[in-house]
C-alpha cells in the first residue's frame, strides 16, 4: 500500500509478513503514540489469536518496554513487520507463572527456576516415564502467598490435571479463559482468594472435572448455564461469592454430582425441579440467598442425601410431604424462611436425622408424633414458629438430644414427665408458650442440663419440685450460669 494515501501524519502503516514463510498477512494501521506492547495486543486481536507472539523489527527481535511508543523507534511512515508464533515448553510456562505471581515472594519455592527436573520443583508433579513433551500433571500452591493474576499460559499445559491455587488472598483478577483449554484438568481449586469478575461461560469445556472449588472469592454475575456440560463433576462449590443469577436448570444434567454447595451469594428465583435429578447427591446446601417460591417435591429423589440446607431464604409454601422419602439424611436446615403448613408426619421416617432445624417460619399445627422415632436426633430446633397443642410425651424417646428449643410457639397443656428421660440435654427453652401445670419433677433427671428456661408461660409456683431445686442449685455452682426462675404470667 502507497504512504501517500495516508494523510494523518500520526499514523503508521504495518505490513505484517509471517516471519517463517515470508507470506504476507495483513495490512494494519496504527497511531505512533502506541507503545510496542499496544501493537503486539492489536495484532492478537486482528487475527483472534490467543497466543503469544513475537514482533521482528527489520528481521531482528527486538524487545521493548511499555514506554517504548512507536514514534521514538519507528521514523517511518510504512515499515514491514514479522511475526512469530510463540511455543512456550514447560519451563518456560512455570517461569512465566513464577514471574507473574512475584515468586521470589513465596512461602516455599524450592528448586524453582532451577536446572533440577521439573519433578523437584516445590508444588509440582508429573507423568512419570512419558515421552510426552508435557508432562506436569498437579500444579498444588496452597497458603503459599502467591500474589498477582493468574497468567493466561497456564492454559498451554496440556496434560495439566489438578490445578490447586486455594487460599492465596493476594490472587486476584478473574478467572482467565485460558484455564478452559485444559481439556484433561480434574479438580479446579481456586477456593479463598480474591477472584473477581464473572465465571466464564467457557468453562463448560472441562467436560472431564470431578471437582470444581471457587467458594470464598469476590466472583459477580451469574452462574453460567454451560457448567451442566460437566457431566463428570462430583464436587461444585460456588459458596461466599456475589452471584446474582437463578440457579439454571441445567445444573440437573450433573447426574454424578455427589456435593452442591452455593451458599451465601445473592441467588434469586426458584430452587429449579431439575435438582431432583441429582439422585448421587449427598450434601445441598442452597442457604444464605434469596431464593423464592416453594420448595420443589422434586428434592423428594435425594434418596443419597445427607445434608440439607435452604436455611435463610424467602422460601413459602408447604414443606413438601416428599421430604420423608430422604432416609439417609443427618442434617435437615429449614430455618428463617417463610414456610407455612403443619410438619410432615413422614419426619419421622429420617430415622438418621441428627439435626432438625425448623425455626423461624411460619409453621402451625401440632408437633407430629412420629418425631419420637428420630432416636439419633442431638438438636431440635421449633422455635418461633405457630404450632399448637401440646408436646407430645414421645419427645421423651430421643435419649441423644442435647438443645430442645420450642419456646415462641402456641403450646399448650402441660410439660410432659417424659422430658426426663433425656439425661443428656444440655439446653431445653420452652419459655413463651401457653404451658399450664407443674413443672414435673422428673427434670431433675436432667444431670446434664446447662441452660433451662420456662418463662412466660402459665406454670404453677406453688409446687417448684424439690429435684429441681437441687439441680439449679448444682448447675449454678457448676457452670456458673443462672437458671430463669420466673415461670409464669399469672400466680
Amino acid at each position: 500500500m502507497n504512504c501517500n494515501n495516508n494523510k494523518n501524519d500520526n499514523i503508521i502503516i504495518f505490513h505484517i509478513e509471517d516471519i517463517i514463510s515470508r507470506k504476507p498477512i495483513y495490512t494494519l494501521f496504527i497511531e505512533n503514540d502506541k507503545t510496542i506492547e499496544e501493537l503486539r495486543e492489536r495484532i492478537l486481536y486482528d487475527l483472534d489469536y490467543e497466543d503469544d507472539i513475537i514482533l521482528h523489527f527489520d528481521n531482528k527481535n527486538i524487545f521493548f518496554t511499555d514506554f517504548d511508543v512507536l514514534s521514538y523507534i519507528i521514523d517511518k511512515k510504512e515499515e514491514r513487520l514479522g511475526i512469530e508464533y510463540k511455543k512456550y515448553n514447560e519451563r518456560e510456562i512455570l517461569e512465566k507463572f513464577y514471574y507473574s505471581m512475584i515468586g521470589r515472594n513465596w512461602v516455599l519455592q524450592e528448586n524453582w527456576l532451577s536446572d533440577k527436573p521439573l519433578s523437584k520443583w516445590y508444588g509440582i508433579d508429573v507423568i512419570e516415564n512419558s515421552d510426552n513433551n508435557f508432562i506436569i500433571k498437579k500444579i498444588d500452591f496452597n497458603n503459599n502467598f502467591l500474589f498477582g493474576k493468574i497468567p493466561k499460559e497456564i492454559g498451554k499445559l496440556s496434560n495439566l490435571q489438578e490445578l490447586k491455587l486455594w487460599n492465596n488472598k493476594y490472587l486476584t483478577g478473574s478467572i482467565p479463559l485460558e484455564i478452559c483449554k485444559l481439556n484433561n484438568l480434574k479438580i479446579l481449586n481456586l477456593l479463598n482468594n480474591n477472584l473477581c469478575k464473572s465465571i466464564p461461560k467457557e468453562i463448560g469445556k472441562l467436560i472431564n472435572l470431578q471437582k470444581l472449588y471457587l467458594r470464598f472469592n469476590k466472583l459477580t454475575g451469574e452462574i453460567p448455564k454451560e457448567i451442566g456440560k460437566l457431566i463428570n463433576l462430583q464436587s461444585l462449590d460456588l459458596s461466599k461469592n456475589k452471584l446474582t443469577s437463578e440457579i439454571p436448570k441445567e445444573i440437573g444434567n450433573l447426574t454424578n454430582l455427589q456435593e452442591l454447595y452455593l451458599l451465601g451469594n445473592k441467588l434469586i428465583g426458584e430452587i429449579p425441579n431439575e435438582i431432583g435429578n441429582l439422585m448421587n447427591l449427598q450434601s445441598l446446601d442452597l442457604s444464605k440467598n434469596q431464593l423464592t417460591s416453594e420448595i420443589p417435591k422434586e428434592i423428594g429423589n435425594l434418596t443419597n442425601l445427607q445434608v440439607l440446607n435452604l436455611s435463610d431464604n424467602k422460601l413459602t409454601g408447604e414443606i413438601p410431604k416428599e421430604i420423608g422419602n430422604l432416609t439417609n439424611l443427618h442434617s435437615l436446615n429449614l430455618s428463617k424462611n417463610q414456610l407455612m403448613g403443619e410438619i410432615p408426619k413422614g419426619i419421622g421416617n429420617l430415622i438418621e436425622l441428627s439435626e432438625l432445624i425448623l425455626y423461624k417460619n411460619q409453621l402451625n399445627g401440632i408437633i407430629p408424633k412420629s418425631i419420637g422415632k428420630l432416636t439419633n436426633l442431638r438438636c431440635l430446633l421449633l422455635f418461633k414458629n405457630k404450632l399448637i397443642g401440646e408436646i407430645p410425651k414421645e419427645i421423651g424417646k430421643l435419649t441423644n438430644l442435647r438443645c430442645l428449643l420450642l419456646f415462641k410457639n402456641k403450646l399448650i397443656g402441660e410439660i410432659p414427665k417424659e422430658i426426663g428421660n433425656i439425661i443428656t440435654l444440655e439446653n431445653l427453652n420452652l419459655s413463651m408458650n401457653i404451658l399450664q401445670g407443674i413443672i414435673p419433677k422428673e427434670i431433675g433427671n436432667l444431670v446434664n442440663l446447662v441452660d433451662l428456661e420456662l418463662s412466660k408461660n402459665y406454670l404453677s409456683k406453688k409446687k417448684i419440685p424439690k429435684e429441681f431445686k437441687d439441680l439449679q442449685c448444682k448447675k449454678k455452682k457448676k457452670y456458673k450460669r443462672q437458671f430463669t426462675t420466673t415461670y409464669n404470667k399469672n400466680q
